[in-house]
């Protein structure tokens, strides 16, 4: 009787033990794994967002921007139907004051990005102090942003016409592609077609 007593009161054996504690040990590295994973990934939802809202500032920036036949500081910006260069009213009076991709070298020119296609090629950053788009401060450091402008007719058939003009010269595509992790990156994308074109604020 005394004997039975103790066969039963013996408790756990040493690989029962020992198995216990690898499968413990396992699912502690899994929930650890998670936890970690959990934790490095929480940040990349904010920064994400905040490459959205620069994206789509900078987009709206863009679309909201005039798209007239020449520069403001053109003489005849009012009257232009065309971008090419003559005495006529009807043309840009200067080459340097045409309008084309990127931005015009014009003296006296207070704002480079005066047109839509002026943002063509854009390439803007934000730098690790936190100096944010057009001089600002701010804490958005690592962010880098760029602008792609290209002629389009996706809108419509090939022969369309805006305003006097065929498709292609009278609808541009805007795409802004904003970086914000190595690999990481927003692109949104917008149409500006040539509407108002003698419209100078």
């Amino acid at each position: 009787m005394c004997t039975e007593r103790t066969r039963r009161q013996r408790g756990v054996s040493l690989i029962e033990l020992i198995l216990t504690m690898v499968v413990l040990g396992i699912a502690a590295a899994g929930v650890l794994l998670v936890l970690n994973m959990s934790a490095k990934n929480t940040a990349d939802p904010v920064r994400r967002k905040q490459g959205m809202l620069i994206a789509e500032g900078l987009l709206e920036e863009v679309e909201l921007a005039r798209m007239t036949w020449c520069d403001p500081a053109d003489a005849h910006v009012l009257t232009a139907t065309s971008s090419t260069v003559g005495a006529a009213l009807t043309d840009c009076a200067s080459a340097s004051t045409a309008e084309a991709m990127g931005p015009e070298l014009v003296a006296g020119n207070t704002r480079p990005y005066d047109n839509v296609n002026d943002y063509s090629g854009l390439t803007t950053t934000v730098d690790a102090s936190g100096t944010a788009f057009g001089g600002g401060t701010g804490s958005m450091s690592g962010y880098s942003a760029t602008v792609a402008i290209t002629s389009s007719d996706k809108l419509g058939p090939a022969a369309a016409i805006i305003d006097g003009t065929a498709a292609p010269l009278g609808l541009l595509r805007i795409t802004v592609t904003v970086t914000y992790s190595p690999g990481e990156s927003v692109v949104l994308e917008g149409y500006r077609a040539r509407y108002a074109p003698n419209t100078v604020p």
